[in-house]
């Protein structure tokens, strides 16, 4: 009963912000990083730059819309509280990988290689097996290129983040 309600809250709140006018400088925004406020990651040694998304509109929204990352990029979804938060592949250009992060910054779920949804009708939703305070998307394939999985640290500090781009 909950993931369905999550599914539909998830579906209308889309909609809602979708069905919002949109200036001309939103829409340059969405299809790039360079506006998004950045954080250095660390994972098993191997350095990232994450774009934040923190308010609302930014986790709405998130990738779609980007149409690459680059190798050493990534996106850093701060979640309001300690949950399992389900994510989507609407309006995405490329595949990722998606890792969700514990409060203690260690990896508690991924899901690897997810590829865009064809249709808004059929788009699955994923969702982590435990709560999680942070979700990573990255490119397809990265979590296996860095050998990442359950239990492994993310290391990251929110404070140093800039409007600089990486």
């Amino acid at each position: 009963m909950l993931i369905t309600f999550t599914i539909f809250a998830t579906i209308l709140l889309f909609f809602l912000v979708n069905s919002q006018t949109i200036d001309s400088s939103s829409i340059e925004g969405r299809s790039s990083l360079l506006n998004y406020k950045k954080i250095p990651i660390s994972i098993n040694g191997y350095n990232i730059s994450a774009a934040i998304a923190s308010t609302d509109e930014e986790k709405i929204k998130g990738l779609s819309g980007v149409k690459q990352l680059g190798v050493t990029e990534g996106m850093l979804f701060l979640l309001h509280h300690s949950s399992k938060q389900g994510f989507w592949m609407k309006d995405m250009n490329f595949p990722i990988d998606i890792i969700w992060i514990d409060s203690m910054k260690k990896v508690v779920h991924i899901e690897k290689e997810l590829k865009p949804c064809d249709s808004i009708f059929i788009c699955p939703v994923h969702t982590p097996n435990a709560d999680a305070l942070y979700v990573l998307e990255v490119n397809s394939g990265f979590s296996d290129q860095h050998m990442i999985s359950d239990g492994t640290e993310i290391n990251f500090n929110l404070n140093e983040s800039s409007n600089t781009p990486k």
